[in-house]
């Protein structure tokens, strides 16, 4: 892929820092030789698989002193332009438009560098292994801020890992006494429902019929009018359960004196359990 191509698709600082180094060092390499590459843009730049930076493209390629003026180049010096001689500074120049694009983010340094290169001037532009040097510098402070952010993320997922496995100790604890929980509710809950069947067959047993002294103590206690007394008695002579007690009766009212008078005599032992004369 072109150099274009992985900036357009993002690249962090440290990688593009390391591309410019690898720039630099092909282009010293390439004047060693005596050669003017003549065309560096950021289209003429490859990037191999480990982000190794490859110059391509040398169809405009001069030996250093020519005086050939490629008007098809992309970044051409402005002293080449004017018909000037072509030397090594015009690659520089190239070189500076192409960090312009890559690393003018970069440090402090690397961008006054970057603006050196640029330079209308030839003779003010830096050579390029001081432009080495300050690239290199850069590329070893921000792999130290790199490391110290890994460093630091490490830490974070440290920290991360141990709040981690509290909570799951948490987590397993509170299940357990969750589990706990629940079988007791369980456990109280079947004794209830043993309780409450207890509860329902006492309630529901049938209890023999009142005894005639039973009667009589009711009756004595409780005045009622005769009407009453007398279902009272048909209850017992049917055999069904019968409660004695005020929650049995219904609202009494004070009778007159007349019927307490007959009340009295209808209960009296002489006469029997309930046989007054108006039954």
């Amino acid at each position: 892929a072109t150099l274009t191509e992985r900036v357009d698709a993002g690249m962090d600082l440290l990688t593009r820092l390391r591309i410019a180094l690898g720039c630099v060092d092909g282009l010293m390499a390439l004047h060693a030789l005596g050669i003017v590459h003549g065309d560096i843009s950021m289209g003429n730049v490859l990037l191999k698989d480990d982000e190794t930076p490859v110059l391509a493209d040398f169809c405009e390629s001069e030996i250093i002193g020519s005086r050939t003026i490629r008007l098809r180049a992309t970044n051409v010096a402005p002293e080449v332009m004017s018909g000037g001689d072509v030397s090594s500074a015009a690659d520089v120049y190239a070189l500076g438009t192409v960090f312009a694009q890559l690393v003018h983010d970069g440090a402090a340094a690397v961008r006054e560098t970057m603006r050196a290169m640029c330079s209308h001037d030839c003779k003010q532009r830096p050579a390029l292994p001081f432009i080495q040097s300050t690239i290199s510098d850069a590329v070893a402070v921000q792999t130290q801020v790199v490391r110290r952010a890994i460093d630091a993320a490490q830490t974070q997922m440290d920290e991360l890992q141990n709040a981690m496995t509290v909570l799951n100790k948490n987590h397993e604890e509170a299940q357990r006494r969750v589990a706990d929980a629940d079988q007791q509710l369980d456990a109280e809950r079947a004794n209830c429902a043993a309780h409450e069947r207890t509860a329902s067959s006492k309630q529901f047993e049938t209890r023999p019929p009142p005894t005639t002294a039973q009667c009589v103590a009711t009756a004595s206690c409780f005045p009622r009018p005769p009407s009453e007394i007398c279902a009272a008695r048909c209850c017992n002579e049917r055999a069904t359960p019968f409660r004695c007690g005020p929650s049995a009766l219904v609202p009494p009212r004070y009778p007159a004196r007349r019927e307490r008078t007959a009340l009295r005599r209808s209960v009296s032992p002489r006469h029997g359990l309930c046989h007054p004369p108006w039954c």
